[in-house]
């Protein structure tokens, strides 16, 4: 029979065994990051760990207290969110209300993904900070589970603040990154790519030839068409054992933005610049919106916007999508606020305006972020590795 077809199930077969087998120290999330054991960081203080890190990206590096972040990304409190919902099967979304059931079944095995920070006789807890910082309250957002021994309810928790300046042992931050495990679906690419490649390098044989091989040459039973058709049904099977690897990106800097009004040199662009420090200022009072668009349909997962405003107040803030309204943040705001929505189910979009129909100051924004699922490039490698192949192989057929 064919020696690279068997080789190739072989490998096939035992990298699905090993994406499925292989144990990770940290939780992998179902978008394939790696979230970091919150005992890591424990007593962590914000203010140390929000300077070891990017203003735009959120990628930290070099040692906070001893403690390595090289390469963490610090998780804003909608990704905390998103975290928690999986993790627990609730819909932690909102910042209020918390959530609370006795004896549940989601607290122990939240709390043992995450990392104990707390325990105690009566409770076990996950305590994590986030990146956000809420001016008004003088402190970062934090996410928290809370585990604790019947008849007390178990909690989650991600409206709470800690003060930026204190070091507390029993809190850790919310970090991610990139899980280093190829995902089943790379893998099931990679498996296609080789599977091509190997086709191609058959020897040159008749077609009458070929087809006699086929119907007569057997393994364990099958024959070859047969066991071609099992390596087809191995990659789909490959590519359905988890989500495809994709990177989040920030892509509003490489779209285009057009607004309401401009006050002097303050234009649209410069709300989508990656520089927090600048903005766009419509120089004049609500009714006013900004729009990017982006330049092609991405799948948006979050939107994030840098508040400018004095004085604070009340506003509201109507985002559409193409046009559709989409959602709205109402509140009180004020200078250095962000605003956060992030997205269960990745929404599909070009275009990304911001109408402000209430506020208590000119409209304004320091920065507005729309961040979006783009494959990886090593996906998208071992996927032209595998159409080559394929196409090299057929080349190599009609030649024969």
């Amino acid at each position: 029979m064919n020696r690279f077809l068997k080789s190739a199930l072989t490998v096939g077969y035992g990298l699905a065994f090993l994406a499925a087998t292989s144990a990770h120290a940290s939780y992998i999330d179902s978008n394939g990051l790696e979230w970091r054991d919150l005992t890591d960081t424990a007593e962590i203080i914000p203010n140390s760990l929000d300077s070891a890190c990017d203003d735009t990206t959120f990628v930290c590096s070099g040692d906070v207290l001893s403690v390595s972040v090289d390469g963490w990304i610090w998780a804003s409190i909608i990704e905390v969110r998103s975290l928690l919902s999986e993790l627990t099967g609730l819909d932690v979304s909102v910042s209020n209300p918390s959530y609370a059931e006795p004896d549940s079944a989601w607290a122990p095995s939240a709390v043992a993904a995450l990392g104990v920070t707390l325990t105690t006789g009566t409770v076990t807890a996950s305590i994590g900070v986030s990146r956000d910082y809420s001016a008004a309250a003088g402190g970062y957002l934090k996410g928290e589970v809370w585990d604790y021994v019947t008849p007390r309810d178990d909690f989650v928790y991600t409206d709470r603040i800690m003060p930026g300046q204190i070091d507390d042992p029993d809190i850790g931050a919310f970090m991610y990154r990139q899980a280093n495990v190829p995902e089943p679906s790379s893998l099931a690419l990679l498996l296609v790519g080789f599977a091509g490649l190997g086709f191609a390098r058959r020897k040159r044989v008749q077609k009458k030839q070929i087809v006699r091989a086929l119907r007569t040459t057997k393994y364990k039973g099958k024959s070859m068409a047969q066991l071609k058709t099992l390596l087809i049904v191995t990659v789909f099977m490959l590519l359905n054992v988890g989500n495809a690897h994709a990177t989040l990106v920030n892509v509003a800097p490489g779209g285009t933005a057009t607004a309401s009004g401009t006050y002097l040199t303050s234009t649209p662009d410069l709300a989508i610049d990656g520089n927090t420090t600048t903005l766009w200022n419509a120089g004049s009072w609500p009714t006013q919106w900004i729009e990017i668009d982006l330049g092609s349909v991405f799948q948006i997962v979050e939107i994030r916007a840098w508040v400018a405003q004095t004085p604070a107040g009340g506003t509201q803030h109507d985002v559409t999508l193409d046009g559709a309204s989409d959602f709205s943040w109402i509140g009180i705001t004020s200078d250095g606020d962000i605003l956060n929505h992030n997205y269960a189910t990745a929404a599909s979009a070009q275009t990304v305006r911001i109408t402000t129909t209430s506020s208590p100051s000119w409209v304004a924004w320091n920065e507005i972020e729309i961040w979006a699922q783009v494959p990886e490039p090593s996906t998208l490698a071992l996927m032209g590795l595998g159409l080559a192949g394929l196409g090299f192989a057929s080349r190599k057929k009609k030649q024969a």
